[in-house]
């Protein structure tokens, strides 16, 4: 399912293991760039696809402060395999969550838990997005639809950039995005986990 955690299964029931480390680096990753950037968490905006978005929303279920919004492409939400997260007073951000109608690595029946499972971990804002006839990776039109609602023109490129080459590090647009980008009139900056 994912490399950020091992599953154990106790008595029938399956819980993530081994994740605690990771957790850590990439919160401390986070505040340092958005610290770094002078940015407040409601200027930022956590993005996961497939394995990564269930890291999304665990990070996100992790700040002590709500971030600008969250994006769930083809992925899940944290669930009952997860500890309890930390409690949390407020609302909780903004949440799209998309999935494909002919997605098997996901499917859309396993998305719609995730949003379940959102709604439990206090989430109210959620759009839940269906592609018809879309498998696993994403449509042009849910590319308009993360521009859209999140202003992520950023993570769009960063995410077709990271197709053609997975093995160098971001350039161009993409480099912006993981340390230099300049909130955009005071809007979300992305934050990639992919």
């Amino acid at each position: 399912m994912s490399s950020w955690f091992a599953r154990r299964t106790t008595g029938g029931a399956v819980q993530c293991i081994g994740f605690e480390t990771i957790t850590r680096q990439l919160l401390t990753l986070l505040d340092g760039d958005r610290k770094r950037l002078g940015l407040t968490w409601n200027q930022v905006a956590l993005w996961g696809y497939s394995a990564g978005a269930l890291m999304a929303g665990w990070l996100c279920l992790q700040l002590r402060e709500a971030c600008a919004g969250m994006v769930l492409l083809h992925g899940l939400a944290p669930d009952a395999r997860l500890p309890r997260p930390p409690s949390f007073e407020g609302p909780r951000p903004p949440a799209l969550v998309l999935a494909g109608e002919c997605d098997v690595q996901i499917p859309p029946r396993a998305v719609e838990l995730a949003v379940q499972a959102l709604e439990k971990h206090g989430f109210s804002d959620i759009t839940h997005h269906v592609e018809p006839e879309q498998g696993h990776g994403p449509s042009d039109h849910e590319f308009r639809l993360m521009q859209d609602i999140c202003a992520l023109d950023l993570a769009v490129r960063c995410f077709e950039h990271r197709d053609r080459a997975r093995e160098q590090p971001p350039a161009g647009p993409c480099a912006r995005t993981w340390g230099d980008a300049e909130p955009r009139g005071g809007g979300p900056v992305p934050v990639l986990l992919c």
